[in-house]
């Protein structure tokens, strides 16, 4: 009997520790899946709302990262870079309408008027150039490229800066013209509520939406120096104003070159 209770002694705590040790493993191995899953894209979307301020930020640089990586392998054209801008745009909506579905109701709208210190890099513009083309009349595609020819004089006048006069993307009711290849770091301004709702709530929406959107830009950014390229972020208006209307500017920019001989400040 003593022997049988010794054993029991002996036995009890190292099958107590054989399944700590059991269930340690299961949740390591969950966590881990997880963190490699938050590279894909359906599977992971769920799990976004848990990652915040420097996690977040990481995930979303380095999608933008491994997208520039996916396209390295071939020769760069200027459909390559607005391809680029497409895909990094789709999918900073994505997860900003899965993650805020409130938010996905908020179309188009922009309460800002301004594109005062709102910066892209190329692929960015060349995705904006791509939709006003295809969604636009020639006479308004050159309207915009006005404004934003207007905008850059005032901005000369003004430390660089855009002062004054409307986002060249604003159309006259109030909605955003190129809306789905919006500026990345429009996406904490533009399509937000309506109503400029404050508290918890909706601050909360603005820094989710600008964490995921400044975060995919700054890898966007990063990853284009890496592989060779300019990887500036232009101010708005000079980048869609080049873009639009110095095709020439952007054949260099494939090969090597910057955008501008003067890039503005990053």
């Amino acid at each position: 009997m003593q022997i049988i209770i010794i054993s029991m002694f002996l036995v009890l705590p190292m099958i107590v520790i054989a399944i700590a040790g059991i269930l340690f493993w299961a949740i390591s191995k969950e966590a881990f899946a997880s963190r490699g899953k938050l590279r894909g894209r359906p599977a992971t979307v769920s799990r976004l709302p848990l990652l915040r301020g420097g996690a977040l930020r990481a995930w979303a640089a380095d999608w933008s990262k491994s997208l520039v990586k996916k396209h390295a392998g071939g020769a760069w054209t200027r459909e390559t870079a607005a391809e680029v801008g497409r895909e990094v745009e789709a999918q900073a909506s994505f997860v900003i309408d899965r993650v805020l579905p409130t938010v996905a109701a908020r179309r188009s709208i922009c309460l800002d008027y301004g594109a005062k210190g709102v910066r892209v890099t190329v692929p960015e513009a060349l995705a904006i150039a791509d939709e006003l083309h295809a969604r636009l009349p020639a006479a308004d595609v050159r309207c915009i490229l006005r404004r934003a020819r207007d905008n850059e004089v005032a901005a000369d006048q003004e430390a660089n800066e855009c002062q004054s006069g409307l986002c060249p993307l604003l159309g006259d009711d109030g909605h955003c013209l190129a809306f789905g290849t919006r500026p990345l770091q429009c996406r904490g301004r533009c399509g937000l509520p309506c109503d400029r709702s404050t508290g918890p709530a909706a601050t909360s929406a603005a820094e989710f939406s600008a964490t995921v959107s400044d975060a995919m830009q700054q890898g966007l950014a990063t990853a284009l120096t890496a592989a060779g390229f300019d990887g500036h972020r232009y101010e708005l208006n000079q980048a869609l104003a080049a873009v639009l209307d110095e095709p020439e500017t952007v054949d260099r920019w494939t090969h090597g070159d910057a955008l501008l001989m003067e890039p503005a400040a990053r």
